[in-house]
């Protein structure tokens, strides 16, 4: 019976959960005429183009009562927007006044750093004539998240008594792609020298909302380390909630016993929105050891709250041609993982598996990295 060290493998469950929050907005309280509708944003109230230069139509039929409020929007969004791009291009929103006598207005924006009021936000618009209102949006940070979204609540006082108050949401949303990598080190553990390592799927997925393409460079140094994926070398298109197809990672050590370590730098086109990796990582060891463990660490990624990730497989290998050795495996830390054995025996060139069960994340949890390791 051979002699071995102890071998500490490392669990980990980054577990950042992806838990949803709810945002609403409140219902329009401003009606649509009944004749003809609501006019688009940059309309006449006929529906007709507001031409570049045009001055409004007060020649329009109009009624003999009072002044009277109608607007070319119930809502300003400014769709998706680029993380870390331009400003995204100015929304008007029209107020018509269909009525018999001059319509008062202004408008106000809700205490917000993401839009802004551009030009007159106060004014007065004769029977049948037209005013427009300018809403500009600042430029999303390089850093947001994708799907992220900014909102304000935009307010616009008339004395019109039917509407004196109407309240129209702003918002605009974050776009881009988003690296999801697991794991972002791929730990192959220890395997005798010259001898290959257990292979390694690599989790490669874009989680933003917006596609891009990633290229993966060749490890360096190469160090016995190689990628494979369908369709290499070749950059893979991914949208989003894509993910690479068939990413292995492979580790076949030299001669020389001890550590090695290797990288694979990211090459990516397209917008990207949030902190993202810019290379992969791969490490390995090769021992004289007949025991040896692969692999060296277990990532179970990002995990939604009240769902469970995938379980994953610990290789214990015997590379000794003629006895057998007992092991035993333990969790030091290991409320949230359950292993299912504890210890066995490993016949001569062969190997045994120890599959590691990761528990559910609570509905309700916080979110700090690495909480379930």
């Amino acid at each position: 019976m051979n002699r071995i060290g102890a071998v500490l493998l490392v669990v980990s469950g980054v577990f950042v959960a992806s838990c949803a929050s709810i945002i609403g907005f409140p219902d329009r309280t401003l009606e649509e005429e009944d004749a003809g509708g609501v006019p688009e944003a940059g309309e006449l109230p006929d529906g007709g183009p507001l031409p570049d230069g045009a001055t409004p139509d007060t020649s329009m039929p109009v009624d003999a009562g009072p002044a009277r409020a109608v607007l070319s929007a119930t809502s300003v969004d400014f769709g998706l927007v680029s993380c870390g791009a331009a400003p995204p291009a100015a929304k008007v929103v029209t107020i018509t006044n269909p009525g018999g006598q001059a319509l008062a207005w202004a408008a106000q924006l809700a205490a917000t750093s993401d839009f802004a009021i551009g030009g007159a936000s106060v004014g007065t618009i004769a029977p049948g004539a037209f005013a427009t209102l300018t809403i500009e949006s600042t430029a999303v940070p390089a850093l947001s998240g994708a799907r992220d979204t900014a909102q304000a609540m935009l307010t616009i006082t008339t004395n019109d008594e039917q509407h004196p108050t109407t309240s129209i949401p702003v918002k605009r949303t974050a776009a881009g792609g988003t690296l999801s990598v697991t794991p972002l080190t791929a730990d192959f553990g220890e395997t005798p020298k010259t001898v290959a390592a257990q292979d390694i799927p690599v989790t490669f997925k874009n989680t933003g909302n917006q596609p891009i393409t990633v290229g993966f460079a060749t490890p360096t140094p190469a160090a016995g380390f190689s990628l494979t994926w369908t369709g290499a070398p070749a950059a893979v298109a991914l949208a989003p909630g894509a993910s690479v197809p068939l990413l292995v990672g492979h580790f076949l050590p030299g001669v020389t016993l001890g550590t090695y370590s290797s990288s694979s730098a990211l090459t990516v086109t397209g917008t990207l929105c949030g902190t993202n990796p810019t290379e992969l990582t791969l490490t390995g060891a090769a021992t004289s050891s007949d025991a040896n463990v692969s692999p060296g660490s277990l990532d179970f990624g990002l995990v939604d709250c009240g769902t469970s990730a995938a379980s994953k497989t610990v290789k214990i290998t015997n590379a000794s041609p003629t006895d057998a050795f007992n092991w035993t495996a333990t969790l030091a830390n290991g409320t949230h993982y359950m292993l299912d054995a504890a210890s066995g025996t490993v016949a001569a060139n062969s190997s045994a598996n120890v599959v590691v069960s990761p528990g559910m994340i609570p509905a309700t949890s916080d979110v700090s990295p690495n909480l379930y390791g």
